[in-house]
């Protein structure tokens, strides 16, 4: 007999630890959730992007977002906390990448959602981030490493122009370096002013005043650039005046190296005597820039 009544007690605790555990389980609030519209982006850089976070969540008192921006894996600047109103529910995430992110590896956002009992879930976005082609002219100095003349397939640049590097800057205006080598006349006659980039069409304008006040205008068609070179078509006249071999037209090549930008960069000749006013003090004239 008490065999019998011990097995049923048994028997009676085992059901009641079910049941326990049963309505324990029903009780436990789910993991919030978080995703995302999209997981990787392309985006240009200094432009407005956005994409659509969605949530849910079983303990919506104390609940939160918090999202990060990673430059390779190294959270940048300070992760932005908002508190959850609702207990699912999206929003449209808005953010901007810089020039300088396009230098830091893998830029991230890491989006977590953590609920008022302190369980987390998390997700994150993939950023590729693209230069325009101006953003590349301003963000390298340039090293002119050739000239291709189209007729004949060959390199053809003085080799006194192959230490010039161009650096263009945000205000419209430019400078050149002309190195250790430079020509006999118009290295030493022109004051470099001001410069021009249609993005659509890739045309480059160059602006210089001579030293009695004379303008040139440099017009080059970009049909390549990126982070280590650009390439550029340019129209020569007047060649055959001084080499009877040359076409009075002639097309060419030009070929430029991206260079980091640093404090060694020497504007017109070497030294820092010419550094500002250039080889003469006749000023710049107001140029033209219709850049068609």
């Amino acid at each position: 007999m008490y065999k019998n009544v011990f097995s049923k007690v048994i028997l009676s605790l085992f059901f009641v630890s079910l049941i326990t555990i049963s309505c324990s389980s029903d009780d436990d609030p789910n993991s919030p959730s978080i995703t995302l519209s999209q997981t990787s982006i392309d985006v240009i850089a200094e432009e407005s992007n956005s994409v659509t976070v969605s949530y849910s969540t079983d303990v919506l008192a104390g609940s939160t977002i918090t999202t990060t921006k990673l430059l390779d894996g190294v959270p940048s600047g300070t992760p932005e906390t908002t508190p959850i109103s609702s207990s699912s529910g999206s929003f449209a995430y808005q953010f901007i990448v810089t020039v300088e992110d396009s230098d830091s590896g893998i830029v991230k956002f890491n989006f977590t959602i953590t609920d008022g009992d302190g369980q987390t879930s998390q997700t994150e976005l993939v950023v590729n981030v693209e230069l325009t082609k101006r953003q590349l002219l301003l963000k390298y100095d340039w090293l002119l490493t050739d000239e291709i003349r189209v007729a004949t397939g060959l390199s053809d640049i003085n080799p006194v122009y192959t230490d010039d590097v161009y650096r263009f800057h945000e205000d419209g205006t430019y400078q050149k370096s002309i190195g250790a080598m430079a020509d006999t006349f118009s290295d030493i006659w022109y004051k470099h002013c001001e410069w021009d980039f249609d993005e659509d069409t890739g045309v480059l304008k160059m602006h210089r005043t001579g030293a009695f006040g004379s303008d040139v205008y440099d017009v080059m068609t970009i049909t390549m650039i990126d982070n280590t070179a650009f390439e550029a078509d340019i129209t020569y006249e007047g060649l055959d005046a001084f080499d009877p071999s040359y076409d009075p037209i002639e097309e060419y090549v030009k070929k430029m190296s991206a260079q980091a930008r640093g404090n060694s960069f020497d504007p017109y000749m070497p030294g820092p005597d010419d550094d500002v006013e250039g080889p003469s003090p006749t000023p710049c004239n107001v140029s033209d820039f219709v850049n068609n």
